[in-house]
């Protein structure tokens, strides 16, 4: 049986920058964002922070553009990206160049002339807000929505009057009291002067900061204000209308009431064409829960697990309509989460309708040179698109010695693939149902290695056969046959064993999912993984060579995991020797935890098993391999996974250009070519 030792471990709190939320335009809503595939650089070099988006045709093309704005420690850089072609549009600096405090942005057609415009507000600092021209990125207006003492704002952007033209709300940082102040444009012919046409305290005696969200949740001409408490008071959500000043005409906690860490809001049309939903965002500290609320009233009416259940640093929400890009019938809007905290700049769109993730891309990579945003368009015929892999970092010429110690490059850090996604898998178990996503870019080899497991229904039927309290439900390897008084356990025919694929940034924390191996030997994994139930990082991260996380669990997956961890958990006589820990249901004769159980009295309906694992969704993937070697006497190279490594002759001098490739899952494969020289050693 495939093991790891056990140690008690704390559980993970990470430390994560509180980024703000986004909002989109409300009156030139684009029914389509075109996910080009083309890679970008949106952030400056380095910067690994949060990332605030917003959505409008910024060029109108008919096509939704993307604005992204850096979070807190960045130059305040803001970048339009173009919904039909990824081509960059606009890039500036929303502030002075030294601002480090994040910018919020919002999109809307404030000039009217029928050009979406990108409104700004300093997330953190002085309550500064400007406008930029969306039709040549001239500067518009610069204000100070708040006096000194007040850190940051928001913005959004919508039709309070009801009358046609677009508004700019603009909501307090903390020490602002919870004050709002809507804005009326007054167009000249290059520039806009705000007037405050509506000033609300949102909530009375909260001195926290506030998100704005705007959109029409009652059906009237005119759009609601939508207020949410930030981080220090309980997660309160109101709703203002014009006429109604600072009494709202709805008002409800989107979360549990003792929770304080904010909440991030977005609207979008979801259960109804002609009103929009209030989508909220648990804040930092909280389950990365999003729930959604039909128009005005305080009850959610659906909600999901944005990330695994042990990140706490908050989800981001914002909506767009992906149904064309994603081909999907009849056209309709999704929600767009992201963390609101530091991470890897995971984004995932989820779909209402469906109750399930569609895709998942990266807004910035911790390996290109600089960070990057990936965008897909899949052709009705191929589920990636029709975009090649494209080289975003070409290895230099390289010069060696004879004998010279090899060399091993990341292949991923030379080709990038603007089709990025992750598999996503389903397991049916006898206790409900658990969703992976897969982690296809960052552990190619052992993806490829569950998913043939996968694909050959070998996981149907097993058992969960290893279950250590507050620490791993293990699985992938046994089967029950037969029936008392003959029941055996029979482990699963196994493939030859996968490269161990360890990374510090796939680390062992709770709701991930890692390959089991046989013990002081890193490439052992064959067929058996393991949930991660608690932080198991300075354990299992430090020994054999780290254990390979390869999935994560979404949604409400772990609350299926959990109960089987609670235990009880049996020692099973099997011929020959026993197994340990193994979780057992239902009423077992003579047995007790405590006693060994023979494994002839034990029924199929005693285990926890796994009913099916299918794919719900195959990603993109890119396998890399070696065309062509122009002096082999000279260099020997090897690729295993992403590792391309070099072995230079210890008796040749020469020089070899090397020809490599990428190919994704569809065929799509683009080369390079680096040139490799072995010289004579120095005297």
């Amino acid at each position: 049986m495939r093991t790891m030792s056990h140690t008690n471990l704390a559980d993970w709190l990470s430390g994560w920058w509180n980024s703000r939320r986004t909002n989109r335009p409300v009156r030139r809503r684009s029914t389509s964002l075109q996910l080009e595939g083309l890679e970008h650089r949106l952030v400056p070099t380095g910067f690994t922070g949060g990332l605030y988006l917003g959505t409008g045709d910024v060029n109108k093309d008919g096509y939704t553009d993307t604005v992204v704005a850096c979070a807190a420690g960045s130059n305040p850089t803001v970048t339009v990206v173009s919904g039909q072609n990824g081509q960059t549009l606009q890039q500036f600096f929303a502030f002075d160049p030294r601002f480090r405090g994040g910018v919020n942005v919002a999109v809307g057609d404030l000039t009217g002339d029928g050009i979406d415009d990108i409104a700004c507000a300093a997330a953190n600092g002085p309550a500064s807000v400007t406008v930029w021209d969306g039709s040549n990125g001239a500067l518009l207006s610069s204000i100070s929505a708040f006096g000194a003492g007040v850190n940051g704002a928001s913005v959004a952007i919508g039709d309070f009057k009801g009358d046609g033209t677009l508004d700019l709300a603009v909501g307090s940082g903390a020490g602002g009291g919870g004050a709002v102040t809507v804005y009326q444009p007054t167009v000249s012919a290059t520039s806009i002067t705000l007037t405050s046409i509506a000033s609300i305290t949102a909530f009375a005696g909260f001195n926290g900061a506030v998100k704005v969200a705007m959109g029409n949740v009652t059906g009237n001409m005119a759009d609601e204000l939508i207020v949410a408490a930030g981080p220090g008071g309980a997660p309160a959500v109101a709703i203002f209308s014009q006429a109604g000043g600072s009494t709202p005409i709805a008002s409800y906690y989107a979360f549990d009431p003792s929770f304080t860490g904010g909440v991030n809001i977005s609207t979008g049309f979801f259960s109804n064409a002609n009103l929009e939903d209030v989508v909220v965002g648990m804040g930092a500290g909280g389950t990365p829960t999003v729930a959604l609320f039909k128009g005005i009233e305080t009850t959610a009416y659906t909600s999901f697990l944005a990330f695994s259940e042990g990140y706490q640093g908050g989800v981001n929400v914002a909506t767009g309509g992906y149904s064309a890009s994603l081909g999907l019938q009849p056209p309709r809007q999704q929600v767009v989460v992201a963390p609101a905290g530091a991470s890897e700049g995971q984004t995932m769109i989820y779909d209402v309708a469906r109750q399930q993730f569609l895709f998942t891309f990266t807004s910035f990579s911790t390996t290109a040179v600089a960070p990057t945003t990936l965008f897909y368009n899949p052709a009705p015929s191929n589920p990636y698109g029709a975009v090649d892999p494209v080289v975003v970092n070409p290895m230099t010429p390289i010069v060696k010695i004879q004998g010279a110690a090899n060399t091993t490059t990341d292949l991923a850090t030379v080709f990038a693939d603007p089709n990025a996604s992750n598999t996503f898998v389903q397991l049916q178990t006898s206790d409900g149902t658990v969703n992976l996503e897969l982690l296809d870019q960052a552990a190619p080899l052992t993806v490829n290695n569950y998913l043939s497991y996968v694909n050959a229904g070998s996981y149907n039927g097993t058992i969960w056969h290893r279950s250590v309290t507050d620490f791993v439900v293990q699985g992938g390897g046994y089967k029950v046959t037969g029936a008392p008084p003959s029941t055996t356990l029979t482990h699963i025919s196994a493939s030859p064993p996968v490269v161990n694929e360890f990374s510090l940034l796939r680390s062992n924390v709770r709701s991930t999912v890692a390959m089991a191996k046989v013990g002081s030997d890193p490439n052992s994994a064959t067929s058996e993984f393991f949930f991660n139930v608690a932080n198991n990082s300075a354990n299992l991260d430090n020994q054999n060579g780290g254990f390979t996380v390869f999935a994560n669990v979404v949604g409400t997956g772990m609350s299926r995991v959990d109960p089987i961890n609670a235990g009880p958990n049996y020692t099973i006589n099997t011929s020959p020797g026993t197994m340990d820990n193994v979780p057992l249901q239902g009423q077992i004769s003579g047995a007790a935890p405590v006693s060994p159980v023979a494994v002839g009295t034990t029924s199929t309906a005693n285990y926890y098993t796994v009913n099916t694992a299918t794919v719900l969704s195959l990603g993109e993937q890119l396998t890399f391999t070696v065309v062509s070697n122009s002096n082999p006497a000279v260099v020997t190279p090897t690729i295993v996974g992403n590792g391309l490594t070099l072995a230079y002759s210890a008796t040749e001098t020469g020089t070899s250009v090397l020809v490599l490739r990428a190919t994704d899952r569809a065929g799509h494969a683009t080369d390079t070519a680096v040139t490799i020289t072995v010289d004579l050693p120095t005297a």
